[in-house]
C-alpha cells in the first residue's frame, strides 16, 4: 500500500537523529519500498553520560576583559586586614607601655647600662655560687650601693654647705670693693689705652665692673639656690633610686634572657645585632668606667690641692671633675682662675703651689690614665664624645652625660649597617 503524497509530511523522525524516508515512497526505479520498523528509544545510563561528557573537548577559558589603563585595586584580602589589625594592636600596646614606663624611663635606662657594666662581675659571682642567680644579683646590688650610693650620699651631704658658703663669699667679695681695687691697680692703664686707640669698641671700666658684679651676684644666688634644691628633692631622689635598684636587680639577673628575646624579635641578622649591642656596651663602659673614673680622679687630686691652699675643695673639686670632660681646656677651667684669685689676694706661694700641683700631677692623670681606661673607645674621636656630651646635657640634663654618647654612637652604627646592607645599590648609584 502506497502513501499519498499529501501524507508524506507526517513521517516520523528516528530517535537516532536520522531522517526516515516516507513510508512506501518510490525509489529511483519507481519500486515501492517497504516500511522500516521504528527504532526503539536509546536509554542513557549515568556512566554513558559521563563518558560522553569526557569525550567532548573542554571549552577554552574566557579571559576577563582587560581595562584600557592601570587600575589600583583597593580591595584588601582577609590576610592583609588581619596583618594591619595585628600591627595596629601591637603599636597601641607598645605606646601604652611607653606611657606607663615614662615616669621611670631614666631609672630604667641607667639600670640597663649599669647592669651591662656589672655583667662580668655577675658572671664570676654566679660561677662561685653554683648558679644561684637571685643571690648573685642581690650581691651585685649590695656592691653597687657600697661603691656608688654611700659615697654619693656623703658627697651630697658635704657639698651642700660648701655651695652656700661659696655663694655667700662670691657676693661678699665682689660687693666689698675688691673689684675697684683690682681695676685701679692693674687694669686702669689698659682701659685708658683702649679709650685712646680703640674708642669704637666702647669698652669702659665702669661697664666691665658692673657686668662682673652682676655675674658674681647671679653665680652666688645660683649656688645658694642649688644647695636649697638638693634638700628639696631628697624624697624624689630616694624614690627614684629605689626604682633604679629594683630595675638593676632584675636586669642583672634576667638580662641575658631579655637580650636573647629581643634578638629573636628583631628582624636584623645575628652579626648586625651583635655589632649594635657590642658597640653600645663598649661605649657605655668607656664613658662611665673610663671617662667618669678619670674625671673623679682628677677632681679628687685637684680638690686636695685646693684644700691645701684654703679653697673649698669638695665643691670646686667637683667642678674640676666636670671640667675634665671638656677637651683641651679640661681642668684648667678651674685651677687657672683659682691661681689668679690667689695672686690677686697676694698669696704668691699658694698660687705657685697650686699651679705646679694641677699643672703636673692633675694633668698627668689625664695623659696616662685616660688612654688606659678608655681603650674600648679608642676609635671614637675626642670631638665626637665632647659634642655628644654637650648635646646630651642640653637635651637631657645631667643624664645627658650618658645619653649623648649612647645616642650618637647608635646613630653611627646604624649608618654603618645601612652602608653595608645596601652597598651594591650605593655603588651602582655612584657609578651612574
Amino acid at each position: 500500500m502506497t502513501i499519498p503524497p499529501a501524507q508524506q509530511d507526517t513521517a516520523h523522525t528516528a530517535p537516532s537523529g536520522d531522517m526516515a524516508e516516507p513510508k512506501g515512497s518510490a525509489g529511483s526505479g519507481g519500486v515501492t519500498r517497504p516500511e522500516k520498523p521504528m527504532a526503539e528509544p536509546r536509554v542513557m545510563t549515568q556512566d554513558m553520560i559521563a563518558q560522553e561528557m569526557a569525550s567532548k573537548p573542554a571549552a577554552a577559558p574566557v579571559a576577563p576583559p582587560q581595562p584600557a589603563g592601570p587600575v589600583n585595586d583597593l580591595r584588601l584580602s582577609s590576610r592583609s586586614l588581619l596583618t594591619l589589625f595585628f600591627f595596629g594592636l601591637l603599636l597601641a600596646g607598645l605606646y601604652l607601655a611607653y606611657k606607663l614606663l615614662l615616669p621611670f624611663l631614666d631609672s630604667l635606662i641607667v639600670a640597663v647600662v649599669f647592669s651591662a657594666i656589672f655583667h662580668p662581675a655577675y658572671e664570676r659571682c654566679l660561677r662561685l655560687l653554683g648558679g644561684r642567680r637571685t643571690l648573685s644579683a642581690s650581691i651585685m646590688v649590695l656592691v653597687f650601693v657600697v661603691i656608688v650610693a654611700v659615697p654619693l650620699v656623703l658627697f651630697v651631704t658635704g657639698i651642700v654647705p660648701q655651695m652656700r658658703q661659696s655663694g655667700a663669699a662670691f657676693i661678699a667679695w665682689f660687693g666689698g670693693g675688691h673689684v675697684d681695687e683690682i681695676f685701679n691697680e692693674y687694669l686702669s692703664d689698659v682701659f685708658d689705652w683702649l679709650q685712646e686707640n680703640a674708642p669704637f669698641l666702647e669698652i669702659t671700666a665702669a661697664q666691665v665692673k658692673a657686668n662682673l658684679a652682676d655675674f658674681a651676684r647671679r653665680l652666688g644666688q645660683m649656688l645658694i639656690g642649688w644647695s636649697t634644691g638638693f634638700v628639696g628633692v631628697t624624697v624624689n631622689v630616694v624614690f627614684n633610686f629605689a626604682i633604679f635598684l629594683l630595675f638593676f636587680f632584675f636586669f642583672t639577673r634576667d638580662g641575658a634572657a631579655l637580650v636573647t628575646r629581643i634578638k629573636y624579635l628583631a628582624p636584623l641578622r645575628e652579626e648586625q645585632q651583635e655589632r649594635i649591642i657590642g658597640t653600645l656596651r663598649r661605649i657605655s663602659r668607656a664613658v662611665l668606667v673610663g671617662g667618669f673614673i678619670v674625671a673623679a680622679t682628677q677632681g679628687t687630686v685637684g680638690g686636695i690641692g685646693l684644700a691645701i691652699v684654703g679653697i673649698p675643695a669638695l665643691l670646686w673639686g667637683t667642678v674640676m671633675a666636670c671640667a675634665s670632660l671638656v677637651p683641651v681646656l679640661g681642668t684648667g677651667l678651674v685651677w687657672v682662675p683659682a691661681c689668679l684669685y690667689l695672686v690677686i689676694n697676694q698669696q704668691w706661694k699658694s698660687a705657685i703651689f697650686l699651679a705646679l700641683w694641677c699643672g703636673i700631677v692633675v694633668t698627668s692623670i689625664d695623659t696616662f690614665l685616660r688612654p688606659l681606661l678608655m681603650r674600648d673607645a679608642s676609635g671614637v674621636p675626642v670631638l665626637f664624645l665632647f659634642l655628644a656630651i654637650l648635646g646630651g646635657i642640653h637635651a637631657f640634663g645631667v643624664l645627658g652625660l650618658l645619653y649623648g654618647p649612647l645616642i650618637l654612637t647608635f646613630a653611627v652604627v646604624m649608618l654603618a649597617i645601612y652602608g653595608e646592607e645596601y652597598e651594591d645599590h650605593l655603588r651602582k648609584k655612584t657609578k651612574e
